[in-house]
């Protein structure tokens, strides 16, 4: 119906009436506008499953203009999968960019849990910016049901495709999370040399925690005061290289004392003994 309109008007009968327009390049700018004109129209009336004859000949036609999908830029990702958001873009293909409904393609992508916020853009003729901000992982919530990486924002992601242990990040130990944990993983942070020593975080009891130190310390926390406490392993440490001295266990529970525990080497003084 649009081509139909657009034949029967002045512009097209002169241009049919007078051949020597047609080498005009000027003629060939103004019919693309009106081509592009057109399709942006019926995009906006229409879905594109509802398409007439004469709608899918505008989508050959700018396709064959160079008005489709060449290239999609991907930017921001760290964790999510360029194969993930290709994949989400390959029902388009053949399709004039115009077409491409990116209301759509927001949903699909923002469905990931990694995906804290997205943003697509149309570059014409050919090109997708998508730009991601991932949800950042700050733990390794591990029960007895599996492992799941938990963020900052308070999203589980359980669809990871990457080994976590891998990616450094502490891990909590606990049949269940509350928002408690996030602030414990604040404080801990104000001591972000002692914190990334930590291999793991054991919740006793949800009451409490065990912090156990990639050097082989565990210190046992109070289920109160755990800011206290934590400025208290940080002076030790500060003083006395408690990461360091060989210690098994350092026990804060009573904040009247300090227990430690330490690995003795039963060879020598089994040898000192035997000498």
């Amino acid at each position: 119906m649009l081509i139909s309109k657009l034949l029967h008007t002045n512009f097209f009968r002169m241009g049919l009436n007078q051949p020597s327009n047609l080498k005009s390049i000027k003629y060939y700018a103004l019919l693309v506008v009106l081509l592009i004109s057109g399709l942006i129209y019926s995009c906006k009336t229409l879905e594109y499953e509802q398409f007439n004859p004469e709608t899918k000949l505008f989508n050959n036609v700018l396709v064959r203009l160079g008005f489709t999908i060449k290239n999609i830029d991907i930017d921001g990702i760290k964790n999510l999968s360029h194969i993930e958001i290709l994949n989400i873009f390959a029902k388009y293909k053949g399709i004039n960019i115009f077409n491409v409904d990116l209301n759509k393609v927001h949903t699909e992508i923002s469905k990931n849990h990694w995906v804290k916020n997205v943003h697509l853009k149309r570059v014409i003729p050919n090109k997708i910016k998508v730009s991601i901000i991932e949800n950042k992982p700050i733990g390794i919530w591990q029960n007895t049901s599996g492992n799941n990486i938990l963020t900052r924002e308070g999203v589980l992601i359980s669809n990871y495709k990457t080994d976590v242990l891998k990616m450094g990040l502490p891990i909590i130990k606990a049949e269940n999370i509350n928002q408690n944990i996030f602030k414990v993983l604040k404080i801990l942070k104000t001591n972000k040399q002692m914190a990334d020593d930590i291999w793991s975080l054991s919740y006793i009891n949800m009451r409490r925690l065990d912090l156990h130190f990639k050097q082989g310390l565990t210190v046992r926390m109070p289920s109160e005061n755990f800011t206290k406490a934590w400025h208290l392993v940080k002076k030790l440490n500060q003083k006395y290289n408690i990461l360091n001295l060989g210690l098994t266990e350092i026990d804060l529970r009573n904040s009247k004392q300090i227990l430690g525990k330490i690995n003795f080497d039963k060879t020598y003084f089994i040898n000192r003994k035997n000498s």
